[in-house]
């Protein structure tokens, strides 16, 4: 279905009158009438005839329109182009890539048809960069994006898929200077780029920016956005410098980031900080934390928002039984006081299986959490 309907545009623009044979307005004839033969197909049939559609057309052909219409960018058969483009894509398995990056990189190539060529490759990226020639690709995408052809945003998700293509040591040159450069946008696009990136080596490179970035003081908006990216992509070692950013700041706002992305790294040494900043005793939980105002019940749901983002992590401790399962139990006791888990039925399930496995204590303990959980009104749709 989604071959189909995302080009249901090249119906859009079919002209009145007789189309001359082979060109975009007979192309566009044609569609229109293949879509009223279609329409009442069930779906995987109209994806399958759709897509023979634009098999019929070589690459020789499509390159031929796209370069016809090459220096008319305001040309009036821009989204048949694009639609042209994008459908011979979705119907070719066996593209070679090197054709793509040649056409990625032809000046006179239409930029509806690149526009087409940048948006495939970019939502299939996992795709094309388990290929042994990937590099090739990325390359195109940087030549593209260095060209001035294009928009300033488009260059930029230009590079940030070349990252996700490539792996040669100038395109983590290119993002490394990136990420120390004096001028906030760039260093952001850096840290996105690193983080797109599939060399085995991006993750500490990432790391390292941060490091920089923090003790250097440079782009502090750039760092306190950037850290839940960070934990992300290095997860577990990133550990320590996000303690040390999270301990040592007195920024509020870097303080509250830092402590959430220490709940994505995945390390539960995290647990640990979050029950210390609830600051109270297993007999003390604040209750009734629905009804706090201000800056207390931004406090607490700060707290219950990190609590949810450790919720993965939690699952598997209690399923496993880990020592750090007794951790996680309290913490989502405290969480249980202001709402709703982020695992409606996982989280339950293991925390109640759990406590039974405990004794007693436990397992009472353990059903009154799952009532508290539950005890709050589900604002999903019934």
């Amino acid at each position: 279905m989604r071959i189909f309907s995302g080009i249901l545009i090249l119906s859009l623009l079919a002209s009145s009158g007789i189309a001359e044979p082979g060109s975009l307005d007979s192309i566009e004839a044609r569609w229109r009438s293949r879509i009223l033969e279609l329409k009442d197909l069930e779906p995987a049939e109209r994806v399958q005839q759709s897509t023979g559609f634009f098999s019929e057309f070589s690459w020789e052909e499509i390159d031929a329109y796209c370069s016809e219409e090459g220096a008319l960018e305001e040309s009036e058969h821009a989204s048949t182009l694009f639609g042209l483009v994008q459908g011979k894509l979705r119907s070719d398995d066996e593209v070679a890539l090197s054709l793509l990056a040649r056409l990625l990189t032809r000046p006179t190539f239409h930029s509806s048809c690149l526009e087409a060529l940048v948006k495939f490759i970019g939502s299939n990226s996992d795709s094309f960069s388990a290929l042994d020639d990937s590099d090739l690709l990325a390359d195109a995408f940087l030549k593209l994006a260095d060209s001035g052809r294009m928009p300033l945003n488009v260059s930029r998700d230009l590079e940030r898929g070349a990252a996700s293509l490539g792996s040669s040591d100038s395109l983590m040159a290119r993002m490394m200077r990136y990420g120390r450069s004096p001028e906030g946008l760039q260093a952001h696009q850096g840290i996105q780029m690193l983080a797109s990136s599939r060399v085995e080596e991006s993750p500490d490179s990432l790391l390292l920016t941060f490091e920089e970035l923090y003790r250097d003081g440079r782009h502090p908006a750039v760092l306190r956005k950037g850290l839940g990216i960070l934990a992300r992509k290095s997860g577990a070692s990133s550990f320590s410098f996000l303690e040390e950013v999270y301990l040592g700041t007195a920024d509020e706002d870097l303080r509250n980031n830092a402590l959430r992305s220490l709940s994505v790294s995945g390390d539960p040494r995290a647990w640990t900080l979050i029950l210390e900043a609830y600051g109270d005793s297993v007999t003390g939980i604040v209750k009734n934390t629905r009804t706090l105002e201000g800056d207390q019940r931004k406090f607490f749901w700060n707290l219950w928002f990190c609590v949810r983002l450790c919720e993965p992590t939690m699952i598997e401790a209690l399923r496993s039984r880990s020592p750090e399962a007794a951790l996680a139990a309290e913490l989502l006791d405290r969480a249980s006081q202001f709402g709703l888990p982020a695992e409606r039925e996982a989280i339950p399930e293991a925390l109640e299986a759990w406590g039974k496995s405990q004794g007693t204590y436990w397992g009472a303990r353990a059903s009154r959490i799952v009532s508290q959980f539950r005890s709050h009104p589900d604002p999903r749709p019934k």
